[in-house]
């Protein structure tokens, strides 16, 4: 799911032969994860079975083969529905994922980007809550060797980020 947002994400701006596609997803989003041709291809080969993106094939000026994709309406609305599913369970998986959809969330309609804020800020707020039982628990056992100034600095950032979502509504 994550690399098919990633390549719808690109296509909304550009048709993109794969290795362009794979450049602008670690371009753009290099510091949340990296995307090879082994996770592009098989995404891209399932867009397009499914029509979200078609393929324009040619020969280029120099006789090499070349495939340029483009999203297609019905890929724009499935860019939306990835956009507005749950995160999943796994606490890193959902945090990569959470942060990759605050910064396509200008992609989105009013009413999608809402619902997708609201999902964030639920996130968030929760991983808050995980910190400051975390930070309560380290106090409470007097452990002296964890570096409560990490958790603490981590509490500021999660708290920021719901800061800036709660901002976000009001846009």
């Amino acid at each position: 799911m994550l690399i098919e947002l990633l390549v719808l994400s690109v296509l909304l701006n550009q048709e993109c032969t794969i290795y362009k596609i794979r450049k602008n997803i670690n371009k753009y989003f290099s510091l949340f994860c990296s995307a090879s041709m082994g996770s592009i291809h098989p995404a891209l080969q399932k867009l397009s079975e499914n029509d979200y993106v078609s393929v324009k094939k040619s020969m280029s000026k120099g006789g090499q083969k070349s495939s340029v994709y483009s999203i297609t309406a019905k890929g724009r609305k499935y860019f939306s529905s990835l956009m507005q599913e749950d995160l999943p369970q796994n606490p890193s998986a959902a945090l990569q994922l959470a942060d990759i959809k605050i910064m396509l969330l200008s992609r989105l309609k009013k009413a999608e980007k809402d619902a997708v804020i609201e999902e964030l800020k639920t996130f968030y707020q929760n991983r808050l809550l995980d910190f400051e039982n975390f930070r309560q628990d380290i106090e409470d056992d007097d452990i002296k060797n964890l570096n409560l100034d990490y958790i603490k600095h981590c509490l500021g950032m999660v708290s920021e980020k719901i800061n800036w979502l709660k901002f976000q509504n009001l846009n």
